[in-house]
């Protein structure tokens, strides 16, 4: 598509992240498993420098005592905060542990999120010790836990680098997981999953798209001039290729953002493009609202949660699944609480299915190399 163009493409840091993140789910139906706005925090957070959640929200506070009723001045602080690396160093990352799910989730929900996300990469179990010499606290993997365990600090073996209770497991997040969200590419892969959803095939209805891909660079083919990013690219059947933009935080879309993708899309020949946000609509400014755009025009269509984290999509009589939609908060609490309760369930179906996976490719090759020693 790209050379018909005249063009060059190829992944972007954040696209090559969110598609080895995606690798590590397997499938749309395991990066449902994550389709809820509590579980996405955690894994915020696990991506978060220790102590970056409490700086944002100090200079936060201070942002709004000094900007009074300047709403555009605390929209750029917001972008700027989102917008701060924060990826964390092994000495400061967070962790969380059994207890702080289940309080969160519920037992049988957490239990079940844990038996998959460990087994995907997504995860890593350990314990934190304690050097009986220097008493340097530290995190160590469950395969670093046979000994002798040197001390970090001091470099002495410990001894005892556990205390007298019983050991606590902590999960830290994976490299995997870390890459994406550094990146914050992961409403990337809200919105592709969206699409591929609304658009795949029903019944004698084929699906609309061809493919997706979570963050493309565009160059110009001859003279090598980069043209810009897109966040998430959707092939359809025909050949179109349609772009969009996604945004961890409504606060960080801007019209320039707006005005980078309108200019891609017009070199692409897009017949639509979208904007995405794991924000509610209550929690985005109103440049999410007034960049809607209907025909004749190329339409423009902005996804919130309401939408992105929307378990079952489909088309409904009456109903646009691709309308700006304000859901009140009852209706999100409703929604965490049908994810909890149907978790324990899918992730029981998709361990299943990913079994069999495994079966029909190993049966495969065991027939192809029959056939080559035939």
């Amino acid at each position: 598509m790209a050379q018909d163009l005249g063009l060059r493409v190829e992944p972007s840091s954040a696209g090559q992240a969110a598609a080895a993140f995606l690798r590590h789910v397997r499938s749309w139906a395991g990066l449902e498993i994550l389709l809820s706005r509590d579980v996405l925090s955690i894994l915020y957070r696990l991506g978060e420098r220790s102590g970056m959640t409490w700086f944002r929200r100090k200079v936060r506070e201070m942002g709004r005592g000094l900007a009074g009723e300047n709403t555009a001045a605390l929209t750029r602080l917001q972008g700027t905060l989102d917008a701060m690396a924060s990826g964390p160093t092994d000495h400061d990352q967070h962790t969380v542990d059994h207890s702080s799910l289940v309080q969160l989730l519920g037992r049988d929900a957490a239990n079940a999120w844990l038996s998959w996300a460990e087994p995907q990469g997504i995860l890593v179990r350990g314990v934190d010790t304690t050097c009986e010499h220097c008493g340097a606290k530290g995190w160590r993997a469950m395969g670093e836990l046979s000994p002798p365990m040197v001390c970090r600090g001091c470099g002495r073996p410990m001894h005892r680098p556990f205390g007298p209770a019983q050991l606590t497991f902590r999960y830290r997040g994976a490299e995997t997981l870390l890459r994406v969200l550094e990146h914050d590419a992961l409403v990337h892969l809200y919105a592709l999953r969206y699409f591929a959803r609304l658009f795949e095939a029903r019944f004698d209805r084929p699906s609309m798209i061809y493919g997706v891909y979570p963050g493309v660079d565009f160059y110009e083919r001859d003279r090598g001039d980069r043209l810009g990013e897109a966040d998430a690219v959707v092939v359809l059947l025909d050949g179109s290729l349609v772009v969009g933009e996604c945004k961890r935080h409504g606060a960080g879309l801007t019209e320039g953002e707006v005005g980078k993708l309108d200019a891609l899309a017009e070199r692409l020949d897009s017949p639509w493009t979208f904007l995405a946000t794991s924000d509610m609509a209550a929690e985005c400014p109103a440049i999410w609202a007034e960049s809607q755009r209907e025909l004749p025009n190329a339409p423009r269509f902005c996804l919130s949660a309401e939408q992105l984290f929307e378990p079952r999509v489909f088309w409904a009589a009456g109903a646009n699944p691709l309308g700006w939609t304000q859901l009140e908060p009852e209706a999100h609490v409703e929604r965490e609480s049908l994810y909890r309760r149907q978790l324990p369930e899918a992730v029981r179906w998709l361990a299943g299915t990913h079994t069999l996976d495994e079966q029909l490719i190993a049966e495969a090759e065991t027939r192809a190399a029959r056939r080559s020693d035939n």
